[in-house]
């Protein structure tokens, strides 16, 4: 395949990035086709202060992605040693796996799954320190769901208000974003969700419905615990959709919403533009109800 072809690629997957790591992509260079991505855990750590960071430097040969995978180096301050070379070892493991197809989407969330993986771990190390330091009765164990997010109390039965966003079009292809929020339990979430997608006749004749939730997690007590999050997404056949949805509520630190974007397929095939709509469309339908800033406001404060 000509560089040339490449170099479509290489942009098209570039829109792609752009539309779901909007804040994230620095040092752009489009003339040497390298950039920077600074990637966050998905949730703080356990002393509730932000998960550390890892920034991802690729560069893009003229011959990738159909003949040679990209280029990336790997900064933080954290990252030493073992774990560098063990999340190195994944990256070029997940680079085999992609081979001849794009793959930056995949390294990053790679980078984000490691970053909590070690945050748990040091969690964990934490908790089992605190412990051996107590004397006093033995520790109850903790539950993997917490009693108030139970299915066993599962939130007054009633009818989920979901707010409808503006549609997109393109191409003769429909994108439309509905939003629950506030929802406070995954219980909710899912309920809400098999009621949309039964009594919405228009939405559930969609190709595709995408969906992602991120809820604050919950103490017994009803307290925030350290900001922490259950978190769920699906793509209806829409292949790496769902995740994309969710990095977005992730990005945005959107709390506490489950956001459904609804596909009518229009018969041409849109490529990455499609990512990008879907993401547009829930940020739109976020930023109107005021979940989240615009992206003016944002800019102004910084």
């Amino acid at each position: 395949m000509s560089d040339n072809n490449n170099s479509e690629l290489q942009s098209d997957e570039l829109t792609a990035l752009a539309s779901i790591y909007e804040d994230e992509i620095t040092e752009f260079n489009a003339k040497s086709g390298s950039f920077a991505i600074t990637i966050r855990g998905s949730s703080s750590d356990c002393d509730g202060k932000a998960s550390p960071t890892v920034t991802l430097s690729v560069t893009f040969p003229p011959s990738y992605p159909t003949e040679c995978p990209p280029v990336f180096e790997l900064s933080a301050p954290w990252l030493r040693g073992e774990s560098r070379r063990l999340l190195e070892n994944r990256l070029v493991a997940v680079c085999q796996d992609f081979a001849g197809c794009p793959v930056v989407y995949a390294w990053a969330e790679a980078v984000r799954q490691f970053i909590d993986e070690h945050a748990s771990a040091q969690c964990d190390s934490a908790a089992a320190d605190n412990q051996d330091s107590q004397s006093s009765a033995s520790s109850q164990p903790t539950a993997a769901v917490p009693a108030a997010l139970s299915p066993d109390s599962a939130a007054a039965a009633g009818t989920a208000e979901f707010v409808h966003g503006e549609p997109i079009e393109d191409r003769r292809s429909v994108f439309q974003a509905h939003l629950l929020a506030p929802v406070h339990s995954v219980q909710l979430a899912s309920n809400a969700l098999a009621q949309l997608l039964s009594s919405e006749k228009k939405i559930a004749s969609a190709t595709h419905n995408i969906w992602a939730y991120r809820i604050v997690r919950q103490s017994q007590t009803g307290q925030q615990q350290g900001v922490s999050f259950y978190t769920d997404c699906d793509d209806d056949g829409e292949q790496q959709a769902g995740g994309r949805l969710l990095r977005l509520l992730e990005l945005s630190d959107t709390r506490n919403a489950l956001v459904v974007v609804s596909r009518w397929f229009g018969g041409t095939l849109l490529g990455p533009d499609r990512f990008k709509h879907i993401n547009n469309a829930a940020r739109n339908l976020l930023e109107q109800r005021g979940v989240i800033e615009t992206r003016g406001a944002k800019r102004n404060k910084n």
